[in-house]
């Protein structure tokens, strides 16, 4: 799983998105659209040259400019239109504005709106005059030609993610007059070297310096009386809590013995640190602390740690081996999540709350498995002493091949095997109450609710017709899924069901289906149609967020349907013919009667609409119960020359062949060989004639055999010999 500051499950929320800033909205299209436009601008009033750049409003005798229509370069806003000040750059005024490459505002700007420049890439130069008290949340943000800026003292708020990604950012200097840093206010400014904090700053938010991996060292104003900085890392005052490691640091470090609380995110994303030591005064590692830190090999916990957050060590790739002390009472779900070199999870004997088993991490008595190492490979069976499954708790191991669960686990939480890319079969003890398995795949025990695709099987899958609801992530991850066919029993697809399938290209969702949960579909960045055969289900937010390049399609006559679905464009759907399928078998007579199995030559072919061969099943049907039939496939199917001699007419095998293209349709062809009563002509006639009344049969009843046929194995199983 690759690092992504934007990608963490949620605990309260457990979805499955990637992970966005909350007020990210993704909106294409021009700077300025028109519905922005207010019936009050004074266009009339305007100069020409201002009138063919700027829109703005008036609002109590001041001037908020919202909408940009120049050529871009370089800009200056005016201190006054028509005699009125410029005190305000609304939201999204510049907005994807990508022309700018600098910007001079007016002397009565005081406040610079949300979204105000998002994602000007050529912005490089900007001046804030000294008026301005407020910078807006994504102000900046994705302006990542923006190289250096000043903020003035009159500034006393920066807001959420002002300056995100502007990774060519390479200092900042907070200054005396700015009380509240955003949360995310520098988030991933990979290019950021230093940052300074002046002594009026009273709040910085959550991740305002993570992912600037550059970045070696936070300094803090001495009188500054909320926040401090001891070698480069950020403190609270007391220094009692550490609240930000630089991201561009490398090595070990050793956190404080004052220290006694590591906040949330604190290292996330430093990449060059190797390790850990925490002291014995700390008592709480945070959320996230240590996320994604993918050069750490080893931390050395203190024994007065009693809680780890959640996702503290997720995704430290290099970390072999942890050791919890008896201290810790609580351990947050995925803690240590998609830790791909950890091997083993130790817990100290005398831990009360926790205990390990093959290195695999437990609560105490082992009735519920928390955490299996994402570096421990090969197959796995669940005690039969544990009775449920964390959240995340085999997520992202690469190395599980196989699974097996016990009749005594009862509750298997969603995502317990989320992103397992080698992950083949899953099994159940047949006596468990609550689960069950086919083909490896993990069911509910009336396999009603399809629970979990392994995401190491095969790239095409049917749902079985027992099938009513696709789980919450039930194919989540599965990355080299092609192709999945959902009968028209399914009524619900969860959440995140078939989030970050990115090989999946099409799909067809039955006229069943009832209801889409949140982002069912989202990030299958391949998917290209999604085909409904029904009306518009219920739609759950974000269902096809990601899927840039889907349309969805809909059938003449149904109903719910308006020019976009989730986001989507739909368009009408034409539904395509149903796969051409052709079977013959070389040798339709088998004579003499010598109980030998012979070739048929059978040969099959299968094409769909865009004239794509197609894989084919096969099926033999015989009006005798004791037909054998062995290599069941082209070119290789052989049938016994043997009839069991009481019918007057003789055997008839009936074989169908059927194909089903990635639209769900479903071709089939039919064909027959004979083993005649005698060699009479009138036997031969006989025995014909009731071969092409089970193929007249099967062609008009879409590939069913005629009442009264047997299901032929794949034997041999010998019949009596006649």
């Amino acid at each position: 799983m690759n690092i992504n500051f934007f990608h963490r499950p949620t605990a309260a929320s457990q979805t499955l998105t990637r992970r966005q800033p909350n007020c990210l909205h993704q909106r294409l299209g021009r700077c300025f659209p028109a519905a922005w436009i207010s019936p009050l601008i004074l266009l009339l009033a305007l100069p020409a040259t201002l009138r063919a750049q700027f829109n703005y409003e008036t609002n109590n005798g001041t001037i908020t400019i919202t909408g940009y229509t120049g050529p871009g370069g370089d800009v200056t806003i005016p201190n006054t239109i028509n005699d009125l000040p410029v005190t305000t750059i609304g939201t999204n005024a510049f907005y994807h504005c990508t022309s700018l490459t600098s910007v001079v505002m007016g002397t009565n700007v005081t406040g610079v709106g949300d979204y105000a420049f998002y994602a000007c890439y050529g912005l490089a130069i900007v001046t804030i005059p000294d008026s301005v008290t407020r910078i807006g949340d994504f102000a900046f943000a994705s302006c990542t030609g923006l190289a250096n800026i000043m903020i003035p003292n009159s500034v006393t708020n920066i807001g959420f993610c002002a300056f995100w990604q502007c990774f060519s950012l390479t200092s900042v200097a907070i200054p005396n007059g700015v009380t509240s840093i955003g949360n995310g206010a520098f988030l991933a400014c990979t290019s950021l070297t230093n940052a300074t904090i002046g002594n009026t700053v009273t709040n910085i938010g959550s991740r305002a310096f993570v992912g600037c991996t550059s970045l070696s060292a936070i300094t803090v104003d001495a009188s500054n009386s909320f926040y401090g900085s001891v070698d480069g890392v950020l403190f609270n005052k007391s220094e009692t809590i550490l609240l930000q490691y630089p991201g561009g640091r490398a090595g070990s470090y050793t956190v404080p013995t004052l220290v006694t609380s590591i906040a949330a995110d604190a290292f996330e994303g430093c990449d060059g640190l190797t390790s850990v030591t925490i002291p014995n005064s700390v008592t709480n590692i945070g959320d996230h602390a240590l996320q994604y830190c993918s050069g750490l090999t080893s931390v050395t916990m203190g024994s007065s740690v009693t809680t780890i957050g959640q996702g503290a060590f997720e995704g430290c790739a290099s970390l072999t081996s942890v050791t919890i002390p008896n201290s810790v009472t609580s351990i947050g779900v995925y803690a240590f999540l998609d830790c791909a070199s950890l091997t083993a999870i130790s817990v100290d004997a005398l831990n009360p709350a926790y205990s390990t088993l093959d290195g695999v991490l437990f609560d105490k008595h082992q009735t519920v498995l928390l955490q299996h190492p994402g570096g421990k490979t090969g197959s796995y069976t669940v005690p039969n002493s544990a009775t449920s499954i964390w959240n995340y708790a085999f997520a992202y191991c690469d190395g599980l091949t196989s699974v097996s669960i016990p009749n005594s686990v009862t509750s298997i939480a969603v995502y317990a095997f989320l992103g397992c890319t080698n992950l083949t079969a899953i099994s159940v003890d047949a006596l468990n109450p609550a689960y069950s398995t086919l083909d490896g795949v993990l069911f509910d025990k009336r396999q009603t609710t399809l629970l979990q695709y392994p995401g190491g099987q095969a790239r095409s899958y049917t749902v079985p017709h027992s099938v009513t609801s696709i789980g919450d992530a039930a194919f989540g991850d599965c990355t080299t899924l092609t192709n999945i066919t959902i009968g028209n029993s399914v009524t619900n697809i969860g959440n995140g069901a078939f989030f970050d399938c990115t090989s999946l290209t099409s799909l067809t969702i039955p006229g069943s289906v009832t209801s889409l949960g949140y982002y069912a579909f989202s990030w299958c960045i391949s998917l290209t149609g999604v085909y409904f055969q029904g009306n518009a289900p219920s739609l759950g937010w974000g269902a096809f967020d990601g899927d840039n390049n889907a349309t969805v399609y809909y059938l003449p006559g149904t109903t719910g349907w308006g020019a976009t679905y989730g986001g989507r464009p739909t368009a009408l759907w034409e539904m395509p013919a149903a796969p051409s399928v052709t079977c013959f078998v070389q040798q339709p007579v088998l004579w003499p009667p010598n109980h030998k199995l012979a070739n048929v030559g059978l040969t099959v072919t299968a094409l769909d609409y865009a004239s794509t061969l197609l894989p084919t099943t096969i099926q033999v049907f015989s009006n005798e119960n004791d037909g054998d039939a062995a290599s069941i496939a082209a070119d290789t199917l052989r049938l016994r020359a043997e009839r069991t001699g009481k019918a007057k007419a003789g055997r008839v095998y009936l074989v169908v062949a059927q194909a089903i293209d990635g639209l769900g349709s479903v071709g089939f062809s039919s064909c027959t060989a004979v083993v005649p009563h005698d060699a009479s002509r009138h036997s031969m006639s006989a025995v014909n004639a009731l071969a092409a009344d089970a193929k007249s049969f099967c062609d008009s009843h879409n590939g069913a055999p005629p009442p009264g046929y047997f299901v032929i194995g794949d034997g041999p199983i010998l019949g009596p010999k006649q």
